[in-house]
């Protein structure tokens, strides 16, 4: 297996932060599903800690549905951008039912800005923010193909030439991934 070597497995005198803490960038009460689900994937694959953020309005419904993974709400675009500057909080995903708003722009930014890993999916596709924003050295996307299509451009792009041509990593999701 090509990547067996470069996994950061769990060692004896490791601990939490070792293993780096993801933020997942959850929506609101009508779309909470994928967030949560992320959060169970970052678990998964071995973050130490994951913290799913949110509107204060959504926040029971992902307290209730995830142990092991922490749950703050984030009031407004200020409050999210000092949570991410913490040094300990490595990798952020945006996206998942944040819905195609000014905020959920504003926070794919932030994100972009702070220097984390980043993962844009979903409603954090937006051709004008990935034009425009800085690329962390660690950025993936994960379209579907009409979120790709989207932003591309063009409906028969290819996922590795658009890669090249932007500088990150591009997921196209589909039955294979």
């Amino acid at each position: 297996v090509l990547w067996r070597d470069r996994f950061p497995w769990p060692t004896s005198d490791g601990h939490k932060y070792s293993r780096g803490h993801a933020v997942v960038v959850g929506g609101g009460v009508a779309a909470t599903g994928a967030a949560r689900l992320a959060a169970r994937a970052a678990l998964r694959t071995g973050a130490g800690l994951v913290t799913v953020v949110s509107p204060p309005g959504a926040l029971m419904f992902y307290a209730s549905a995830l142990e092991a993974v922490m749950v703050l709400a984030v009031t407004d675009d200020e409050a999210f951008a000092a949570l991410i500057s913490d040094p300990r909080k490595n990798a952020v995903l945006v996206g998942p039912g944040n819905g195609v708003t000014e905020t959920t722009k504003a926070r794919t930014l932030a994100a972009l800005s702070a220097g984390k890993a980043c993962v844009l999916d979903a409603d954090a596709l937006q051709p004008e923010i990935i034009a425009e924003a800085p690329k962390p050295e660690r950025l993936a996307l994960t379209p579907h193909a009409g979120e790709f299509s989207r932003l591309s451009g063009e409906s028969d792009a290819c996922p590795r030439a658009y890669s090249g041509k932007i500088g990150c990593a591009t997921v196209l999701k589909g039955p294979f991934t």
